[in-house]
């Protein structure tokens, strides 16, 4: 496993531990009707929840090649 794959792993594992807190906080404060944290904590919700996906298809495409571009680059049959 080279540096970058650490610093990735490391990455989706910290993503993984904001976004349960925040899904926890959020409950809370929506049974509590403070929709202005709620909101503020949506706010951060989203983003984070975009680049632990990001990350997540970076993980499972490891060793995976597109199709596509080995064509386009043409290195294909």
């Amino acid at each position: 496993m080279n540096e970058y794959e650490k610093a990735r792993d490391y990455a989706f594992d910290l993503l993984c531990e904001q976004l349960v807190y925040l899904e926890q906080e959020m409950a809370k404060a929506r049974m509590n009707g403070d929709m202005k944290a709620y909101l503020s904590m949506f706010r951060l919700f989203l983003p984070a929840q975009k680049e632990y996906l990001r990350l997540h298809r970076e993980q499972e495409g490891d060793g995976e090649t597109d199709a596509l571009l080995t064509f386009a680059n043409g290195k294909g049959d």
